[in-house]
């Protein structure tokens, strides 16, 4: 396998975003992160992918537990895609940080903005703006796959306040 995504997704939108990733970079498995339970994760692909949402402007904890195991292999490509509704604020620094802890590079970092499912900040927002995040996904996507499968680095990327 020359990729492997391993994915976290509480409503979906990680799920979707691992998928359409995938459909554009050949010869990829999609592994949920629940599953790699046991012991010390490795993998033979040439390129790591971890995809995840932001929880609260940060790392979720399956993907804390997650990157603890997974065996540190210089010789591979690891990226991350951050699912969130325009606010990834410093997730993919507080990433980057964990990963050099275990001797991981973290060669780019994504933020991928998707509708909220966050009741409290009002609910689900107009089926229009719904689209509109979804198609600038998908253009965004596009480009992410660009980059991994020329394995550019890049540095994370955050929120920016205007």
């Amino acid at each position: 396998m020359e990729n492997a995504f391993y994915f976290y997704t509480g409503t979906g939108n990680s799920l979707w975003t691992a998928r359409k990733l995938s459909e554009l970079c050949a010869n990829t498995e999609l592994i949920p992160m629940p599953l790699a339970t046991a012991g010390e994760i490795h993998t033979d692909a040439r390129r790591v992918g971890i995809i995840f949402p932001v929880h609260i402007w940060g790392l979720p904890e399956p993907v804390v537990t997650f990157i603890q195991r997974l065996v540190a292999d210089r010789s591979k490509y690891y990226f991350a895609l951050a699912v969130n509704a325009g606010q990834v604020a410093a997730t993919l620094f507080q990433l980057r940080t964990l990963m050099r802890q275990r001797g991981l590079p973290l060669h780019a970092g994504f933020s991928i903005n998707l509708p909220t499912n966050y009741i409290p900040w009002g609910g689900a927002i107009a089926a229009e703006r719904q689209q509109k995040l979804f198609d600038d996904a998908r253009t965004k996507i596009s480009l992410i796959s660009e980059t991994v499968l020329a394995q550019k680095e890049q540095p994370p990327e955050r929120t920016i306040r205007k």
